[in-house]
């Protein structure tokens, strides 16, 4: 037989199953049925039954009857042999006791045999009268109950004991189990007379001996007589009952079954309607009080589960909901309780709960609990409970009927009978501020349900009940009749419910907007040649008119807004912190959201167009009156009150969010809070006073602000308003928190908290996501938006963003807990980020990735902007050692590689980008270009062995030298911490980077020649391993290859990976250029990156592979990949010669130690350079800079000892604010005493001013990065470059010490000298510089000499050097001896150039118009250059003699312009074409007077404020005069705010000006520069970064003599060196040319300028007498004063006097000359008065101090008329002018003088003599000059012999002719 639990019968189990299954289906009462069928079934099934407990008992098992344990055929017999109780017990074998046994055994049984009674009555004795089968049952329960009784007395427990301590449980808990499972063993029996029989009661037995602790063995399940210990009269069995069901939940399978009995029996007995029958009752077992019955039922009632108490009130036709709702017309005192059990089973049933009543039902069943006398007692009784549970019981009410129709009318009846009846005066004012708390709870409570459902019906009619109660929930949260501590909590619970219900307003607008930009999204209007889209136009309607159609709590606004008094400083907040959040929000109807842009369907652009209304609609009635209340509530609040309020964070958040906001009269409004607080008045102000005040409450809610705007960016186009404002209210929070000066990141108090740097690294982190969006959502707003609108915030944000990477070392030091940097002893050049400076420079990658598409603009300026911004963020790359964005690279590299088109970009942005990515870009290869036999390398560079050359400044260079050698100053710099090289050493710094040396720094910078080499085999397998290889090598101190890691593939045995990109461009992409604007972006946005393909690596080289490098080799198919090279080299080459790199030079300079009182530049002794004579060829470029390099360094420092020597016009006090390190230099932030600096003073970029400590004495020489007035007052930032600091400067040169500062010299001319020698290799003529190979002189036919001669009316020889010049490769050179016309000769070269000239494409701008050829026309000076500007513009003749007039420009500064030719310099033409632009006003004058007019006018209110505001406080007891004193606040708020307002719109009007202002002189000026035929400028002009877009066929130097390299007949440069110039430094290209080959030289020898008396002298001294007059010269230059023996053409005045020195310097001066040649002038004056003298005589002298000794002799004795008559000046001042009459001082004079220094000069002599026109005289000391020079002995020799020498006694005034 199987065992229990089997799932196997046996035969026997079997036919069992079966006949009881018939027995069962098929009950009887027939007798005969009995006898013979169902009897021997019971001995049958009794016999099987004792043989398997038999069975079970001999294998130690446990019997089990009923519980499922036994088997199915067991339980089964089991139950059907319960029928043995009809017969005795002799005759059934003891199986009544084998089934107490069971039931005392097993819990499970015990409950089993209950259910089988049950099962019992519907199966096999179904066929008998209900009222048999009772009687049955009870005599089974009399059995069980006497057993039990039986039990218990053997126990000792017994019914008729008297009650003590003991516990029942203890007796045995199977036994008080059966007592509990079976519950009408709890009743009381009757006797046979109908009494209580109390000894045959269990009940009596368990209240006599209570179990009191928990009986931990029974089942989960707890047996239903525990349930009806709830209800019972003993308290004791009460609370154990509790206990004993602690962890029980009732289900709803127990409702119908287990429990039903019990829950009967429940109901009845709360109903008074329970079932007594004949033998027992439950009369002494319920309590008689009906507040403990309804107790027992809601503690009942707590352990039913959710389906448990849906299914109990579904039971017996829903016998409970009739039974609850019926007794909430109980009047008694358990109506509480009525009630509390009524919510209880409604929340739990909810829906359910009225599902098959009347719809009205509900309602009604509310009216009978309002209704209710007892309710109101309730409310009275309990006024002063926290929770009201009886008034929030209507929640539960309204949360079961809320899908029903009904659910409107309840919630109104609710909310109106709370808010109004039960607000009666009746009630005290307890009672209504409870009812008030708890209406407010019920409507946040049906709100929060309708916003968690979605449900937008239900929503609809709460805000129709809250509009209705809008002014009381107003009222409650604000009026001050409600302030009373009573009303405390309702006053909390109605702000609560405001701020929800205000919260929910903005969010479902804010939902709305997203759903409206989704569905215009779908209908918008298709591009050109596109058809509608496919769309389900019902679908979107539908969506549309749900927008329409949302519910908004308007009311509620306006009833706040009404409410709130503008005194409150805590209601105003909850308002501004409510609105707040909905200012960024707003459907624009004219641009964006235009039904214009949809497709056009009426209907859905009538319901689009209704829909934009009503979400516009709900955010005017947010927003309505808002900036009133502001302006309101700042002019009725005292400066403490917001001082108070603004110690809240939430409040200065709030505060925030409205001045960043688009709104301007919200923002103005917000700002004049702050002002009104603090007295600041322009809106950065107000930014650092917030940031100042509240540091990390302002960067939250500046941050918070910022990451709205990040979030909204990709959905709304709106957020372009929001942008514009933004980003010029960012760039003053940049400012307030990076000035050098005041700078709150600054402020080690602010920073040096623990939370901010996670506050700072938050804000950087957000502001560049932001950057990032603006670049990339840009091309989708400006859809809608008009270019003009676009561009101009558009460089707004280019220009914050650069603002930002500017100060990142700040935000850096910030992010780390310091306002400054570390000082490190023995590196104070640190420029290692940290980790979170690292991490910071990667938040730029996506902005940089995202700019990158700006380069598809067609805005002029905003292209530049993007270009200089892209060019600053990968230098700052360059910097940090960082990887920008492969992606960014790619695409830069194909912008200006040509693979993608290049818009607008001009030739020099293309140069800029390819020098910016060429540390960063690799070539990639298509797959298809690789060979497997040879691999490419590169183009042209060969590797250049160790060691590297030495520049000039480190000393004589060893090893083989190269070109383009940068000077070599590391050595003498400590050298910074560079990462991304790799070593062979393996050391690393502190962080883990590898270090590198500077040797090896420089062979990376070197450049490379071009060669084929042969080189042994390399690693890479691939062209593309090799290409990679080669740009690494090319790259200077930045890290190997930039490889994006997500798409590099795993790179695994040394060899190289290889990724490329496809290059082809879309079509997008290569779209024509006739569309413009940022529309052309616009599509770019919508372009799909190309895919970047993953090829992997070839197999390893083969042994012998062999390598070649790339030529360039003539007849070659075409090779992208080299034609890329090419071309990216050419922009290369092109950005290295017009932009030099000047850092090396103005480190050395800057090292150099100012005290040092040497000759000679203070290099180490170790590292001064060794000089070369200057020679007259030079074999190479690496020749030619090793010599002049070191001579240009001697002649800098000599300019530095000059400066000690003059007056130091302005000192001026600086404090340093903060100092940074950029690469290896040391930058100081420093605020400037503006007492110490003049109105009109200034300092430029290019001035080295001097740093002295004060106090102190240490000095250091700093180059000026910047310097600008504010309205803070001066700022400036010094750069300093300390090296290996051997002075202790890094400790002195500290965060508030005080420095005094002086201008020393400018680089401005040195640095275009010492960048024009760096980038000779990158010029045409660069050979012929080096090596000069002069042509000789063509030969001309007579023919075409006299044509020339006729067309440009010149002479023989100046028509020769015209023609042979433009036919001259190469350089011409024409010797013009003074008055030869030269500038005439010019006039000629360029009338014969414009006549040759063929117009050309200069590469300004690709794509766009032809620009033609220009000439450039030189002078050493600006009068030189001034006089050949202005008889251009008069015009010339062309080779057919007609005259024309070129387009001449003058380049320049306009102060030292002649004003002859002011009209045509560059700044004038641009000037006319300004103000000839309607568009543009040029009043940055007048605006920056409204500003200081302005200002002036708000510290004048603010100062009348403050005055009131004092008198207000000492005021008592005068109400009259407190509110007049309040009146004229008000007013004077009012003036503030409006002249706050127009102070902030003017400077932003003035930012904006500017910008347009800058654009436009930038665009002008290119147009001019693109119209010139000839550009003329000065030598260092030409240098100027203006003419650099331009390069020029031909190029005129006048006055030659006087550039680097000199004329050995005119002047020369002045050389300050003295070391430099022994060594030739003055040794000319003239020269040099002229000494390869002297007859190559073009002679203009027919002079037009001189008297043939003084040519004569100039002939025969200068030009071996080949200078010849132009005809009737004598006559043309004769004068009266001639006629005068004393006042002829030519004297010689011998003069006896001495030199002497000047003061400290070296300049000379001789006092008998000077007052000579003024007795001089006063006889010639006084011999003829008709001749009028002034301004035709001209005194000059070689030294300056002479020329101001002449000026004091003049004016002391002629007056200061004196000085404007006569034109004093030195000879090098007088190059290039003429006058009538020349004087020339001498000035060397002595008895022993044996030299006389600048007079030696035959050049400068040359010139003196020449600047003469009618007459020449000369002082000087005759014996002197002549046995010290001798040119000089020639000159007064020759005087002699002409009877011209005159000796001049002194003191006599006599002037005697003679021979000496």
């Amino acid at each position: 037989m199987a065992d229990a639990g089997s799932s196997h019968q046996t035969q026997e189990e079997r036919e069992i199953d079966e006949e009881l299954t018939g027995i069962r289906d098929n009950p009887t009462t027939s007798k005969d049925v009995i006898e013979q069928v169902v009897e021997p079934a019971m001995e049958r099934v009794l016999k099987y039954v004792v043989e398997i407990e038999s069975q079970e008992a001999r294998a130690g098992k446990q019997t089990h009857l009923f519980c499922h344990r036994a088997r199915a055929t067991v339980r089964e017999s089991a139950t059907f042999l319960l029928r043995l109780h009809a017969y005795e017990d002799s005759n059934t074998n003891g199986w009544l006791d084998r089934v107490w046994h069971a039931l005392q055994s097993c819990y499970d049984c015990a409950r089993g045999h209950e259910e089988a009674k049950q099962r019992l009555r519907v199966t096999y004795l179904a066929a008998y009268p209900s009222r048999k089968i009772e009687t049955f049952i009870s005599s089974i329960d009399n059995w069980e109950r006497e057993r039990l009784l039986s039990e218990y007395r053997q126990a000792g427990f017994s019914p008729d004991m008297p009650a003590d301590d003991r516990q029942i449980q203890f007796a045995s808990p199977h036994l008080l189990y059966q007592a509990f499972v079976n519950i009408n063993l709890l009743r009381t029996p009757k006797s046979l007379s109908g009494d209580l029989d109390d000894r045959l009661s269990i009940g009596t037995l368990i209240e006599k001996f209570p179990p009191r602790n928990r009986v931990e063995d029974f089942p989960p399940d707890p047996p239903p007589g525990v349930l009806l210990l709830f209800f019972h009269e003993d308290a004791k069995l009460r609370t154990w009952a509790q206990a004993q069901t602690f962890n029980t939940v009732v289900s709803a399978e127990h409702v119908d079954g287990y429990y039903a009995s019990a829950l009967q029996v429940i109901v009845n007995t709360l109903e008074g309607s329970i079932d007594n029958t004949d033998s027992s009752t439950w009369s002494t077992f319920f309590a008689s009080s009906r507040i403990q019955l309804w107790t027992g039922l809601h503690s009942l009632l707590q352990i039913f589960s959710p389906e448990g108490l849906l299914a109990l009130i579904q039971v017996k036709d829903r016998q409970w909901i009739h039974f609850l709702t019926r007794h909430l017309h109980d009047i008694d005192s358990h109506f509480p309780l009525v009630l509390q059990c009524f919510v209880y089973v409604l929340g739990g049933a909810q829906s359910e709960f009225w599902l098959s009543d009347s719809p009205e039902f509900p309602e009604v069943v509310y009216d009978s609990i309002k209704d209710n006398p007892a309710f109101g007692r309730l409310l009275e009784a309990e006024a002063n409970v926290e929770e009201p549970w009886f008034l929030t019981c209507f929640q539960a009410l309204l949360l079961s009927v809320w899908e029903k129709p009904i659910f409107h009318s309840i919630l109104a009846k609710v909310i109106n009978f709370m808010s109004e009846e039960l607000q009666h005066p009746r009630f005290e004012p307890p009672c209504r501020a409870l009812v008030m708390q708890v209406v407010l709870s019920t409507m946040g409570f049906v709100h929060d349900e309708a916003a968690q459902k979605g449900d937008a019906k239900r929503k609809e009619a709460i805000c129709q009940v809250f509009s209705i109660q809008a002014p009381n929930i107003a009222s409650v949260a604000f009026a001050r009749q409600y302030r009373d501590s009573v009303w405390g909590r309702a006053r909390s619970q109605a702000e609560s419910l405001l701020r929800d219900v205000f919260r929910s307003d903005v969010r479902t607008l804010e939902q709305a907007m997203v759903d409206m930009c989704s569905i215009r999204e779908q209908i918008l209007k298709p591009e050109k040649g596109k058809g509608d889209p496919d769309v389900d136009l019902s679908a979107i309607v539908d969506e549309l008119n749900k927008v329409r159609h949302i519910a908004l709590y308007g009311p509620l606004w306006e009833a706040v807004r009404q409410t709130i008094p503008m005194n409150d400083a805590e209601g105003c907040a909850f308002l501004i912190h409510s609105v707040a959040p909905s200012l960024h929000l707003g459907l624009d109807p004219e641009h964006a959201f235009h039904d214009g842009e949809l497709i056009n369907d009426i209907a859905l652009r009538k319901t689009f167009r209704n829909a934009v209304e009503r979400v516009n609609g709900g955010l005017g009635a947010i927003r309505k009156d808002f900036s009133l209340m502001l302006t309101a509530f700042a002019e009725a609040s005292a400066t403490e009150s917001l001082l108070d309020a603004l110690r809240s964070p939430d409040f200065v958040r709030d505060i925030l969010r409205l001045i960043l906001c688009p709104l301007e009269d919200v923002s103005v409004a917000a700002q004049d809070i702050i002002t009104q607080a603090s007295f600041a008045a322009e809106r950065m102000e107000v930014f650092r006073f917030l940031l100042v005040n509240s540091p990390g409450a302002s960067i939250d809610g500046i941050t918070a602000y910022i990451k709205t705007f990040n979030d909204c960016a990709p959905i709304f186009p709106e957020v372009c308003s929001m942008a514009r404002w933004m980003v010029r209210c960012l760039a003053d929070v940049v400012d307030a928190l990076c000035d050098p000066i005041s700078g709150v990141l600054r402020q080690d108090d602010i920073v040096n908290n623990s939370e901010m740097p996670r506050r700072i690294f938050n804000l950087w982190r957000n502001m560049c996501r932001a950057s990032s969006a603006i670049f990339k959502y840009t091309p989708s707003w400006a859809r809608f938006y008009a270019t003009s609108i676009m561009t101009d915030w558009m460089r707004d944000a280019l220009i914050f963003v650069r603002d930002l990477v500017k100060n990142l070392q700040v935000f850096e030091s910030a992010m780390q807990g310091s306002s400054r940097q570390s000082i490190d002893d023995t590196s104070p050049v640190k420029i290692t980020l940290s980790n979170i400076g690292r991490r910071s420079v990667e938040h730029l990658h996506q902005v940089l990735q995202n700019l990158v598409s700006w380069l598809r603009l067609t805005d002029a300026e905003t292209l530049h902007q993007s270009t200089e911004l892209i060019c600053e963020l990968l230098k700052m790359y360059r910097r940090t050692r960082i990887d920008p964005p492969r992606e960014a690279i790619d695409t830069i590299e194909r912008y200006t590689s040509g693979a993608k088109s290049q818009g607008k970009l001009t030739t020099e942005q293309l140069s800029a980008l390819s020098d910016a990515i060429s540390p960063f870009a690799i070539i990639e290869v298509p797959e298809e270009d690789e060979e497997d036999e040879v691999t490419f390398i590169g183009h042209a560079p060969a590797k250049v062995s160790e060691p590297a050359p030495r520049s000039p400044l480190a000393g004589p260079s060893t090893g083989t030298s190269f070109a383009g050698q940068q000077m070599d100053i590391f050595n003498q710099i400590q050298p910074p911490k560079v990462h991304g090289f790799k070593k062979a050493t393996g050391h690393n710094d502190v962080f883990g980077a590898p270090l590198v040396s500077a040797a090896a720094i420089r062979e990376r910078s070197a450049p490379k020649k071009t060669s084929l080499v042969h080189v042994p085999p390399a690693k890479p397998s691939t062209l593309m391993g090799q290409l990679r290889q080669d740009f690494r090598k090319d790259r200077q101190g930045i890290p190997t290859a930039l490889q994006s890691k997500k798409r590099e593939p795993k790179n695994e045995g040394g060899r190289p990976v290889k990724a490329t990109r496809e290059s082809e461009s879309s079509p997008e992409e290569e779209s024509s250029d006739f569309e413009t604007g940022i529309h052309q972006l616009s599509r770019l946005q919508r372009s799909p990156a190309k895919p970047f393909r993953p090829i992997a690596s070839k197999p390893p080289p083969k042994p012998e592979r062999r390598q070649v490098q790339l030529v360039e080799a003539p007849h070659t198919s075409y090779n992208p990949v080299l034609e890329r090279v090419r071309q990216r080299e050419q922009q290369a080459r092109r950005q290295r010669r017009l932009k030099p790199d000047l850092g090396p030079f103005t480190r050395q300079v800057l090292l150099w130690n100012y005290e040092d009182q040497g000759e000679m530049p203070p290099y180490p002794p170790d590292r001064r350079p060794k000089l070369s004579q200057v020679p007259w060829i030079f074999h190479s470029y690496d020749d030619y800079r090793s010599t002049f390099e070191p001579l240009l360094m001697y002649e800098c420092w000599s300019g530095i000892i000059k400066s000690k020597e003059e007056r130091v016009p302005n000192t001026i006090l600086c404090d340093i604010a903060s100092r940074s390190n950029t690469d290896d230099w040391l930058d100081l932030d420093v605020g400037i005493n503006t007492d110490t600096v003049p109105p009109n003073w200034f300092l430029t970029d290019t001035d080295v001013v001097l740093l002295k400590q004060h106090p102190g004495t240490k000095t250091i020489m700093a180059k000026v990065e910047s310097f600008r007035r504010t309205g803070r007052g001066v700022e400036g930032r010094f750069r300093c470059c300390l090296g290996n600091d051997p002075r202790g400067l890094n400790h002195a040169l500290q965060i508030r010490t005080q420095w005094r500062a002086h201008k020393v010299f400018s680089f401005t001319t040195i640095y275009r000298e010492y960048a024009a020698l760096q980038a000779l290799t990158l010029y045409d003529l660069c050979e012929d510089i080096l090596k000069p190979k002069p042509a000789r002189l063509p030969m001309f036919a007579d023919v075409e000499v006299k044509d020339a001669m006729k067309a440009y009316e010149v002479n023989e020889p100046q028509a020769k050097a015209i023609l042979g010049s433009m036919q001259t490769e190469g350089f011409a050179l024409i010797q013009g001896p003074p008055g030869t016309g030269k500038t005439k000769t010019i006039c000629g070269l360029v009338g014969h150039w414009l006549s040759k000239r063929i117009t050309a494409v200069h590469p300004v701008r690709p794509s766009e118009k032809t620009i033609k050829a220009k000439v450039l026309i030189c002078a050493p000076s600006n009068a030189a250059i001034d006089e050949v500007a202005k008889r251009l513009k008069d015009g010339v003749r062309n080779s057919r003699g007609q005259r024309v007039t070129p387009s001449v420009v003058r380049v320049g500064a306009d102060a030292v312009i002649n004003v002859s030719v002011k009209e045509i310099s560059l700044d004038e033409l641009i000037e006319r074409k300004i103000n000839g632009d309607s568009n543009l006003k040029n009043n940055k004058t007048e605006v920056q007077a409204d500003i200081a007019n302005l200002r002036r006018d708000i510290d004048a209110v603010q100062a009348d404020l403050r005055a009131k505001q004092r008198e207000l406080a000492e005021i008592k007891d005068n109400a009259a005069r407190i509110a007049a004193l309040e009146t004229e606040m008000r007013t004077l708020n009012q003036k503030r705010t409006g002249l706050t307002a127009k102070l902030n719109s003017t400077r932003d009007k003035q930012k904006d000006a500017g910008r347009t202002m800058d654009a436009a002189r930038r665009r002008f000026r290119q147009e001019v520069l693109d119209d010139a035929d000839v550009i003329c400028c000065t030598l260092s002009g030409s240098g100027h970064d203006v003419l650099g877009a331009y390069d020029f066929e031909t190029v005129v130097i006048d006055e030659a003599a006087q550039s680097v390299e000199l004329n050995p007949e005119q002047l020369p440069p002045t050389v300050l060196s003295q070391v430099a110039e022994q060594q030739g430094y003055s040794r000319s290209l003239f020269v040099r040319i002229m000494h390869r080959q002297p007859g190559a030289v073009h002679l203009l020898s027919i002079q037009y300028r001189m008297h043939p008396e003084i040519s004569l002298l100039d002939s025969t001294m200068f030009y071996n007498s080949k200078l010849k007059d132009g005809p009737g010269m004598a006559e043309k230059t004769a004068q009266p004063w001639h006629a005068d023996p004393l006042f002829g053409p030519y004297r010689f005045f011998d003069v006896d006097g001495r030199e002497t020195k000047a003061g400290a310097g070296h300049s000379l001066v001789n006092d008998a000359e000077a007052h000579a040649i003024s007795d001089l002038y006063n006889m010639i004056c006084a011999e003829f008065p008709a001749v009028n003298f002034n301004y035709r005589i001209g005194v000059v002298t070689m030294y300056r101090e002479q020329m101001f000794k002449l000026r004091r002799v003049f004016r002391d004795r002629f007056g200061e008329q004196a000085l404007t008559a006569v034109d004093f000046n030195t000879v090098d001042g007088f190059q290039g002018q003429e006058k009538d009459i020349i004087i020339l001082s001498c000035v060397r004079a002595g008895p022993n003088q044996g030299s006389v220094g600048f007079l030696a000069d035959r050049r400068r002599s040359n010139v003196a003599i020449t600047r003469a026109r009618s007459s020449l005289f000369i002082f000087g000391n005759a014996p002197t000059l002549e046995r010290s020079d001798a040119v000089w002995k020639a000159i007064v020799q020759n005087a002699r012999e002409r009877q011209v020498l005159m000796k001049v006694r002194l003191y006599e005034v006599r002037f005697e002719i003679g021979n000496q």
